[in-house]
C-alpha cells in the first residue's frame, strides 16, 4: 500500500473511502454515481465537491489499530 500522495486521477472509482487533499484541507471522501450529475467526491457530510474545492490528491486511509496490533 502506497503511504504517499498521489494524482486524484488515480483514486478509486469504487466508492471505496479515501484521504482526499482538497485545496485547502484534508477530508475522507468517495467517489460516487449521482442521476443526472454524474460521479462527484462526497464527504460524510454528504456535501459534494461541485463547484467547491475538487479534490487533488489522494491516499489510502491508514489501517485501524486492530489491523496494526494484530498484524
Amino acid at each position: 500500500m502506497c503511504n504517499e500522495w498521489q494524482p486524484i486521477e488515480t483514486a478509486p472509482k469504487d466508492g471505496s473511502r479515501i484521504l482526499c487533499w482538497c485545496g485547502t484541507y484534508i477530508d475522507i471522501c468517495w467517489l460516487q454515481e449521482k442521476d443526472g450529475v454524474g460521479s462527484v467526491w462526497m464527504t460524510d457530510n454528504c456535501v459534494d465537491f461541485g463547484g467547491c474545492e475538487t479534490p487533488t490528491l489522494w491516499m489510502p486511509l491508514p489501517r485501524n489499530p486492530v489491523e496494526l496490533k494484530n498484524g
